[in-house]
């Protein structure tokens, strides 16, 4: 995963690319599932070699790299069920940035069958079923078993207002420290992207105000995280306000719009949809782990965002990135502590 994320940053020219890689293992939940031996983070994994095997078959017009990305995507469907949505969003987001360059286009969808032809032959094969223990049993109640040794969550509806609240935020029932946790870092993320979007808004002192709002909210989950796991993607992800700063056309490069297009648009249908079908958001957990391929995209986007704006507002963006990455790399050391903690008290 800090691989391709990386190399996608070379790609792309974007500045401080060697940063990418430490910050996709450190300033990201990856680290924390890794070390957990969970599936989510091989799926994460395919999807961002999916991702670089696409951007650089756009960047090249090399239509191996693209299968190479359609292989990743359906190596990647034998991981995680979710990985089906970002196949889907992946696909939308090729549409998007290379819309009239069909040879692409068969290229993604040829690797993908190539590879997921083998994956549901293996897992019916094994389990059963096709799509594997990972889906068929949710989706088809294929193989599922009356009870499961994890029950809070079993046999209720959960609200959509839950689902949604936890996979992005962290707000605790009563307890106003999390809600004005929640509510500086949603004020400061809007400042921020706000600050960038509209000219006369891009000024140092409300990006600057965005990241003091938004260190304040990051402080108090952090008091919060030495006893709580944190769920929720921006909980868990400062740069995510940084990821969603839109770059107009006329601030980027052409050679490298395209994958810029990519990369946000997957990036949001896949979140899109996660939030809008996905029937639950994970139980306890760091961050969002259903939305664990999202990360490394949005940490991309946030250093293109920054690369692009480095240029009229050199030093701000430079802090402004740099705050942001701070506390996002606190936020994951606080989750690794909570890790071993609970590792300990096991022993």
């Amino acid at each position: 995963t800090a691989v391709a994320t990386y190399k996608l940053g070379v790609l792309t020219q974007v500045k401080h690319a060697r940063w990418l890689l430490w910050a996709a293992v450190f300033a990201t939940p990856v680290l924390f599932y890794s070390l957990e031996l969970w599936d989510h983070t091989l799926a994460a994994a395919c999807a961002m070699w999916a991702i670089y095997g696409l951007a650089h078959g756009i960047r090249s017009g090399r239509w191996q790299s693209v299968v190479g990305g359609g292989v990743a995507a359906g190596l990647g469907l034998g991981q995680r069920p979710e990985m089906y949505v970002f196949a889907i969003a992946l696909a939308v987001g090729l549409l998007v940035a290379a819309p009239r360059r069909w040879r692409l286009w068969l290229a993604y969808i040829g690797g993908g069958v190539a590879a997921t032809l083998p994956v549901w032959w293996l897992q019916y094969r094994w389990v059963g079923h096709p799509l594997g223990m990972a889906f068929a049993p949710h989706l088809f109640d294929y193989g599922r078993p009356q009870t499961y040794p994890v029950l809070p969550y079993s046999g209720m509806d959960i609200p959509p207002a839950v689902k949604i609240g936890r996979l992005l935020l962290y707000i605790e029932a009563r307890d106003a420290a999390t809600f004005l946790a929640a509510l500086l870092v949603i004020i400061g993320a809007f400042i921020i992207v706000f600050a960038l979007r509209v000219p006369r808004w891009r000024q140092r002192r409300w990006l600057y105000s965005g990241l003091v709002l938004s260190g304040l909210g990051y402080g108090l989950f952090l008091w919060q995280a030495w006893a709580n796991l944190l769920p929720g993607v921006l909980t868990t992800f400062p740069l995510f306000s940084l990821a969603l700063a839109y770059i107009d056309r006329d601030d980027d490069s052409e050679a490298t719009r395209p994958i810029y297009q990519l990369v946000l648009v997957t990036a949001l249908i896949f979140l899109g949809v996660m939030l809008a079908v996905w029937p639950t958001f994970g139980g306890e957990q760091w961050g969002a782990r259903y939305l664990l391929p999202l990360y490394p995209l949005l940490l991309f986007l946030a250093f293109y965002v920054a690369t692009i704006w480095e240029r009229p507002l050199p030093k701000t963006m430079t802090v402004l990135l740099g705050g942001l990455l701070l506390f996002s790399l606190l936020l994951q050391l606080s989750g690794m502590h909570l890790l071993f903690s609970k590792h300990q008290e096991q022993i």
